[in-house]
C-alpha cells in the first residue's frame, strides 16, 4: 500500500502505526512462522531520524562538553574557568527550547547547528571573559 502524498508528519506517523498495529493481529498472521514487514521510504525516513535524533545528541553533546570543559580548565588561570562553556550550554537550551516552545520538531539540521552553536558561544565568551 502506499500513503497519500501530502500527509502531514503526524498523519504519516499515525498511519505507519495503524498498519505496524494490523500486521501484528492474530487474524493476519501467516503460516510456517512467517512474518510481515512494514518497510518502505516514509517508515524508514521516520525510524531512521527517530534514532538518530537521540543518539546523537547525546553523543554529540556529551564529548564535546567534556573536552570543552578540559581545554577550559587547562588553559585559564582565571576563576571562573567553566564560565565560557556554562554560557554557551545555556545558549544550546534557548535555542533547543525555543524551538520546542513553537512546536518545531528536532531534525538532522537543527541537530547539526550544535557544535556550530557551541563553538560560537564558547568563542565569544572566552573572548569576553580575556578582556573583562
Amino acid at each position: 500500500m502506499r500513503l497519500k502524498p501530502g500527509l502531514s508528519d503526524a498523519q504519516r506517523e499515525r498511519a505507519i502505526g495503524l498498519v505496524r498495529e494490523a500486521v501484528r493481529m492474530p487474524q493476519w498472521k501467516l503460516s510456517g512462522g512467517a512474518t510481515y514487514v512494514v518497510t518502505g521510504v516514509p517508515v524508514l525516513a521516520g525510524d531512521l531520524s527517530d534514532a538518530l535524533s537521540g543518539s546523537a545528541l547525546r553523543l554529540a553533546a556529551g564529548r564535546r562538553r567534556g573536552l570543552m570543559a578540559i581545554v577550559l580548565a587547562l588553559l585559564f588561570r582565571s576563576r571562573p574557568r567553566l564560565l565560557p562553556l556554562m554560557i554557551a550550554l545555556a545558549a544550546c537550551a534557548v535555542v533547543f527550547g525555543g524551538l520546542s516552545a513553537f512546536g518545531l520538531p528536532l531534525t538532522m539540521a537543527s541537530i547539526a547547528v550544535v557544535p556550530v552553536l557551541l563553538g560560537l558561544a564558547v568563542d565569544y565568551a572566552i573572548q569576553y571573559q580575556s578582556r573583562v
